[in-house]
């Protein structure tokens, strides 16, 4: 399971991931940085999320957090050594195996 957080910006980015690192390594909370003020985390149950909201909420930073996504895949243009970190996330059971192009 996983989800996506965008941030305002990449200033407030940097605030995020500073204040809210501790809780990314004590929970193993997997975080790809896809963009600047975009990253996909990969959560090991439920109430990862519900942490992560009430925390983020709390912050002086206008974000989304978008709902828990059990599986599914992106598209877009990145660069190729993203892809198999995505796929690690969006498909647990599969990792490397998905084609890219």
């Amino acid at each position: 399971m996983h989800c996506n957080l965008i941030i305002e910006n990449v200033e407030k980015m940097n605030e995020v991931r500073e204040k809210l690192n501790f809780i990314f390594k004590e929970k193993k909370i997997i975080k790809i940085e896809v963009f600047g003020n975009y990253c996909i985390l990969k959560l090991n149950n439920k109430e990862e999320w519900n942490i992560l909201i009430d925390k983020i909420s709390k912050l002086n930073v206008k974000f989304i957090l978008t709902p828990i996504l059990e599986e599914g895949y992106y598209n877009g243009s990145l660069e190729e050594e993203m892809w198999p970190k995505l796929n690690e996330i969006t498909y647990p059971n599969v990792g490397d195996n998905l084609d890219t192009f």
